[in-house]
Formats: structure tokens, sequence, C-alpha cells
């Protein structure tokens, strides 16, 4: 019985495991289709390019990769064991057919078959050479093959005599020729099947074997047509071509238009619209809206506090705020020094402070009163007439507590809610220590 009731606790814990796992998963989703699916969404709008049809020609031609290889050449070896007797070209020379070459001790005379030039000559008077050792060799540099591969897409596009223009292209020149054969056995294996394709070409003395060509076959052309960029096309469910045209009211209606001969840049237009109009096509989307970005998630999802700074429970500078004293309005003024006249009482409550500021030789002292039954009394400020004043003494109604004061002086006192009196005195003595005023 206890290793029952043992399973079922565990079996209970499981399912209430997998059902908080499960709240958790369906808030998560819920978050993220309230708030985070609207930011991505919203305010996407839709661009477009526009694009003009023109008249002009549409050639279609193909392209291929090759390289221009000897096509007759011939090397002479000997077949026993000699020495050179006699040589008769040097490297570099052009020879006829029927020239002699090279005679071996042996009384073998080597001799051109076909006009060309000698490429190469490895050996050099009375050198012995053992049988097949290579020993001079011509070639045709005249007539050249050009040799390019075709893929099985292509080469049925291809017939024996087509008209093609080969370009050397390290000396980007052209030269006009035809296709003189067409290997119909694959000469590679893989997945697509590579057709070996010749053209003879003749060329000057600056072409020579192993550089790199092109060879272009034209294929149709049309002249004098509708011409509209490939890529203000777009095509429906079915794959039938339309364009955009923009109505008076702002919105794109699709015009559906017949297409011909494409180069894969423009195409021809042969329904559906005239030269000269003006058609468009989407681009893609925009959004008017800030990007998204980790601080407009959260955000979003638990707002946003504005937190506004207050100076104004601070005492100090009367351009840095106003003390908390009900009814007080800060003194405008300057010091004889021409600076701005000093703060007055601290804005805590029940608490004496004093800012000193010394211009020249007048000390300005702040104090404020703590005694709660004190007797509020009106501020009053008379300019200084100078530095130096005959004082007199008058007693504190908080009690007893007495102090010169300035026949002359320049002070405020200001009423305050709670019955308090803070006072502003300024004392014709230079560079004194604050005197604050005591209240029992």
């Amino acid at each position: 019985m206890p290793q029952q009731k043992t399973r079922k606790k565990k079996t209970a814990n499981k399912l209430v495991k997998r059902l908080l796992a499960l709240i958790v998963l369906a808030a998560v989703v819920l978050v993220a289709w309230i708030y985070l699916v609207p930011m991505m969404t919203a305010d996407a709008v839709t661009t477009y390019q526009s694009y003009t049809t023109e008249t002009g020609d549409i050639n279609t031609q193909k392209s291929f990769s090759a390289t221009l290889s000897v096509k007759k050449s011939e090397d002479f070896s000997s077949s026993e064991a000699c020495t050179v007797k006699e040589i008769y070209v040097h490297s570099g020379d052009e020879v006829k057919e029927g020239d002699s070459l090279i005679l071996l001790s042996t009384g073998e005379l080597f001799t051109a078959s076909f006009d060309g030039v000698v490429n190469e000559i490895r050996v050099e008077v009375g050198d012995w050479i053992w049988p097949n050792f290579r020993v001079v060799q011509i070639c045709d540099l005249q007539h050249l093959a050009v040799s390019m591969s075709v893929d099985e897409y292509d080469i049925e596009e291809l017939a024996l005599g087509e008209d093609c223009t080969v370009r050397v292209i390290s000396l980007n020149r052209d030269f006009e020729t035809t296709i003189s054969h067409i290997d119909r056995v694959s000469d590679a294996s893989g997945s697509v099947a590579l057709y070996s394709v010749t053209c003879d070409l003749t060329v000057p003395e600056d072409v020579l074997p192993g550089m790199q060509a092109t060879v272009t076959l034209p294929s149709e052309s049309v002249t004098n047509v509708t011409t509209l960029d490939m890529a203000a096309l777009a095509f429906d469910e079915d794959q039938n071509p339309y364009v955009l045209l923009k109505q008076a009211d702002g919105t794109y209606a699709h015009q559906t238009v017949e297409t011909g001969l494409s180069d894969g840049m423009k195409v021809e237009i042969t329904s559906g619209l005239t030269p000269g109009q003006t058609v468009y096509a989407v681009s893609g989307t925009e959004s008017v809206s800030s990007p998204i970005t980790l601080e407009g998630i959260y955000k979003a999802l638990v707002g946003e506090k504005v937190v506004i700074n207050d100076n104004s429970g601070f005492g100090g500078r009367w351009g840095n705020g106003t003390s908390d004293v009900s009814g007080f309005t800060p003194p405008s003024g300057t010091l004889p020094d021409g600076n701005q006249t000093d703060g007055a009482a601290n804005g805590a409550e029940g608490q004496p402070s004093g800012d000193t500021t010394t211009n020249a030789d007048v000390t300005t002292t702040a104090a404020a009163a703590t005694d709660s039954g004190a007797t509020a009394a009106s501020a009053t400020e008379t300019p200084a007439a100078d530095a130096t004043t005959s004082a007199t003494v008058s007693s504190d109604t908080a009690g007893g507590n007495s102090r010169p004061e300035d026949a002359n002086f320049q002070g405020r006192t200001a009423n305050r809610n709670d019955g308090q009196t803070a006072a502003v005195t300024a004392e014709p003595t230079a560079n004194t220590e604050e005197d604050s005023a005591h209240a029992d």
C-alpha cells in the first residue's frame, strides 16, 4: 500500500509539471501572437519599380569556353642508338614540306612532312642518342583547332558548318569560322554528358596554342520590335506573363502580355503593350515603422515608464529650482560685484541652514529659524548704501538671542505656512564665518 501511494503521488507530480509547462508555453505563444506578430507585420508597404517599353532589336546567342590547340604536329626520333651527324635547321625556323631537318650517323634523314615551324630541337651535332629518343619537333602554328565542351542540353542545337565567332581573350581579337567537327560520343562521365566540338581557325603568328577563347554561336534575331526589361514581367499561377499598370486612383491593375524572343535581359512584347508605355513591377516591401529591437519588444510587453527629474525639493541657487516655501517668490538682483544673489532658506522643513557668498568685502548669510512658535514676518529688501554702516541690536522673537543688524542691509524674510520665519542678512564684514540663528 505505501508503494502504491508513492507511485500515485509521483504520477500526480508529473501531471502537474506537464500541466504547468503547457500553461507557460501557451502564455508565451499568446504573448507572441498579441504583441510580437503585430510588431513584425505592421506598417509594411509594397514598393514598385517602373519600366518603359522601347523599340529595338533582340539577338539570341550561345557562348562556350574554348582552348586553342595545335591541329598538326610531328615528332622525329631514332629507331636505334646512334649519334647526330648533321643539323640543318634551328628552333623557330619555318620549314616547307620536304625540307631536311637532321641527319643521323646511321644515314637516317629527318624531313618535314608539312609546312610548319621548328618548335624544338633537343640535340647537338655529335650527341649520342638512344632509340626512340625525340630529337626534333615541328608544328603548324598557323592552322589551329578551337576545342570546346558542349553539354547534352545544347549539343542538339549545333550543326556542322554553322557559323561562329572565336574571341581570343588575352588579345581581345575576334575570328570568324565554322564548326568543323562534333564528337557524338561523350568524353566525360557524370550527371551531365559533355561532347567535344571543334572549329578550324587560321591565325597570325601572335596567336599561340593554349590561349583561352570563347566561341559564340548566333541563334535567332528580331528587329524593330517592342522590347521590355525581363525584370518587369511577373507570372500568374498558370505561368502567364503580365505587368502592372498604374491607375488614376493610385492602384495597380494587371495587364496580360504575350512575349516572343528573349536574350535574357530584354524580351519581345508581341501584344498587350505599345512602345513608350510605363509599367510597374513589385520590387519588395518596406517598413514605415522603426526597426524591431530588444528595447522595442520589451516596451511592447511591459510598457514604458517615463521619469521626470524634479529638483524642486532641493534648496540652493535660484536658477536651479525653488525652495519648498509656500508663497515665497525668488528675488532678483545682483550683488555689488555683479554675481547673482545667493539662495535662501533650505527646503527641508525644520532644518537650519546657511549659504554664504563673499563678494569683495560683503558676506551674505542665509539662516532659517526653527521655532514652531515664531511669529511670521514680512520680507523687506533695502539695498546697502556702502560697506561701512552702524549696527543696532535687536531681539529675536524666538526668545532672548540677539545679533547685530546692519542699518542699511540687503536681505529677505520669507513667510512659511508653518509660522516660522526665514531670514537672509548681509553683513558688512568681509570673509567672516557664518552666523546662524538660534531658536529655543
